[in-house]
């Protein structure tokens, strides 16, 4: 759907949806950036749902059309029939009066293009942005043509924010945002930098749980989280600065930490076949969290450490190249690599300037991968899986490698009829 038509019901839906958050009045809570704001939605709403009524969406709500489907408590119909969204907006009509009960509205706010932000900012301007980082992703026609102009469409969200006198939140460790922030009156920050509001001092590694240490305000904090990687160490320093910044105690932030789980194909620890370990992050790929993904497993000593990458789309003309260096990058973390579909191959290309006792393996699609890895994972093996959606779909891969499918499926992402026939 198309033109005036999908325009018309954008926003009649944005105008229902901003009739709830009037009538509602929660303190609203925005996150963006290019990588990690489901996760970070997830850890915020862990940590103020000690004490607070929250409502956020399990799952990737961030658009135009997602956000005000989500806080309406509706689904797509899947459908670009105007008859089908047409009755998507007269159920809608009773949604805008009923659950208004919430303390925390927690909105993923995410953009593709230039002027996607105003959009969401039409809808609700935050009490609370926060700025996970910028990276090099929705490159190309009718989206993006640099990492720059990334950044400036995502900062419109903290210039909102501050001009209602609201919490600016950025991950100082990512050089543009910190730059962005010099032209704010105030602003907190979380990251490795000592500088940052909430400094992230140690983060140890221990079975399949992190122990992490922050500074905050002088004081020494140390949080339990049960997921592998620096990654999940950046998605949960926001939660425990909003955490203090909302006055909640330490008790409460320390217990919302450890409920903190990855969402669906974000670093789920899953049992795998032959007594492997899996690690899914099937649900998207960049370069950027590709690395810090394999080097989550790169202490790994009891088994092989197999990372399973598929390509990673809408990385624009230098494609291949972002690949080859990717590849580079990861391997000395790494006894096995594969790489699946498209320019995942430029993975595997610098082979001769690399260790030479890493496999490495190339297929074409989930299925072949699937196919063949069944007789290759070895007991205590554990295998790192990531890759973006479109013509990859590597929780194929993923639901092939459980021990316990019918058990554990469930906890796999994009399932269902209308996946199956994707």
């Amino acid at each position: 759907m198309k033109g005036i038509p999908r325009q018309c019901i954008v926003w009649t839906l944005i105008f229902l949806a901003s009739c709830k958050l009037h009538l509602m009045r929660p303190l609203v809570i925005g996150i963006t950036g290019s990588m990690g704001k489901t996760s970070t939605k997830e850890a915020v709403a862990a940590v103020l749902s000690q004490t607070k009524k929250v409502l956020y969406a399990k799952g990737g709500y961030n658009s135009e059309v997602g956000l005000p489907l989500f806080l309406l408590g509706l689904e797509s119909p899947m459908s670009s029939s105007v008859i089908d969204w047409a009755k998507v907006l007269f159920a809608a009509l009773p949604k805008v009066v009923r659950n208004n009960n919430y303390d925390v509205v927690i909105l993923e706010m995410g953009v593709d293009a230039p002027g996607d932000m105003d959009v969401l900012l039409s809808l609700v301007v935050p009490d609370i942005a926060i700025l996970t980082g910028i990276q090099a992703i929705h490159i190309g026609d009718e989206q993006f043509s640099s990492v720059e102009d990334i950044a400036t469409e995502k900062w419109k969200l903290a210039e909102a924010t501050a001009g209602k006198g609201g919490k600016v939140i950025i991950n100082q460790d990512d050089p543009l945002l910190y730059n962005k922030a010099q032209t704010l009156k105030s602003y907190d920050s979380y990251g490795k930098v000592p500088s940052s509001t909430l400094c992230i001092t140690t983060s140890i590694s221990k079975g399949n749980s992190l122990e992490v240490g922050v500074r905050y305000q002088h004081n020494i904090e140390h949080y339990t989280i049960h997921a592998l990687g620096d990654f999940h160490v950046q998605v949960v320093a926001p939660a425990i600065m909003v955490g203090h910044l909302l006055h909640l105690s330490y008790d409460a932030i320390s217990k919302g930490v450890e409920h903190y789980l990855p969402p669906k194909g974000r670093g789920r620890i899953l049992r795998g076949i032959n007594n492997s370990i899996i690690v899914d992050s099937s649900y998207n790929a960049m370069p950027a969290t590709v690395i810090a993904g394999v080097k989550s497993i790169s202490t790994y000593t009891k088994g092989r450490r197999i990372a399973i990458i598929g390509q990673m789309n809408e990385q624009g003309r230098r494609s291949k190249q972002i690949h080859e260096e990717t590849g580079l990058a990861i391997t000395p973390y790494l006894d096995v690599l594969i790489g699946v579909y498209g320019d995942a191959k430029e993975l595997t290309k610098g082979k001769n300037n690399i260790k030479s006792n890493i496999e490495m393996f190339f297929f074409e699609s989930s299925e072949e991968v699937s196919n063949f890895l069944p007789t290759f994972i070895q007991a205590l093996d554990i295998v790192y899986v990531k890759g973006s959606q479109t013509n990859v779909r590597l929780e194929r891969v993923v639901k092939k490698l459980l021990a316990f499918p019918k058990e554990d499926s469930t906890q796999l992402v994009r399932q269902g009829s209308q996946w199956d026939k994707k």
